[in-house]
């Protein structure tokens, strides 16, 4: 594992592998997925600050692509849980 990873898995606290990190999240309500999503983009944000654009080109993309993709993740979860009147 690389060690610029954050050792962290999201509502897991410090564990020594990254795998709750990548794997589907499956829970009841939209407030625990709604978490689970925002803890793991800060946790990518913290690995991402660690990595040197020189050294570290693919695994920067590769947690770009990851944040993105955990972004649209949660916005349609606000999207089809949290409509507001009027929309």
């Amino acid at each position: 594992m690389p060690e610029h990873f954050v050792k962290l898995s999201p509502g897991g606290g410090e564990r020594s592998s990254i795998v709750g990190l990548f794997a589907p999240v499956f829970a009841d309500s939209a407030e625990v997925i709604v978490s689970f999503y925002q803890e793991k983009i800060h946790l990518l944000e913290l690995s991402l600050q660690r990595l040197n654009l020189l050294e570290n080109a693919r695994e920067i993309a590769f947690l770009c692509r990851e944040i993105a993709g955990t972004k649209k993740a949660l916005q349609f979860i606000h999207k089809k849980f949290y409509k507001f009147p009027g929309e």
